[in-house]
């Protein structure tokens, strides 16, 4: 289903959604690593907030990969750059809600 807006026509499919999904799975298997791997944990509510905020920047990480390379530079030398901006900013959103999330519920030291 087609949006348009004056100059430019932005398609939702369902590709950009199994995406966006997969990018939040990959993140939140991430996060479930590190919190089995750590000690002395007492999981509680807590850890609802870093599954939401990790999940949400996985998701949004993959939409900006799935933008970048798919639909705006699909062939040449900037597709190489487009991936691998892209790979740089998923891991920096991933990171950044992690010391987010982990930082708003105390657990980060």
């Amino acid at each position: 289903m087609p949006w348009k807006t004056e100059s430019k026509e932005i398609v939702f499919t369902k590709a950009l959604g199994k995406r966006a999904l997969t990018g939040a799975g990959i993140a939140v298997a991430l996060l479930t690593i590190l919190l089995l791997n750590s000690e002395n944990m007492d999981y509680g509510a807590w850890v609802i907030l870093p599954l939401i905020t990790v999940s949400i920047a996985g998701a949004s990480g993959a939409v900006f990969y799935s933008l970048m390379v798919h639909r705006w530079f699909s062939v040449g030398w900037k597709r190489m750059l487009a991936v691998v901006v892209s790979m740089v900013v998923y891991v920096v959103l991933v990171w950044l809600a992690m010391i987010a999330a982990f930082n708003f519920t105390g657990h980060w030291s």
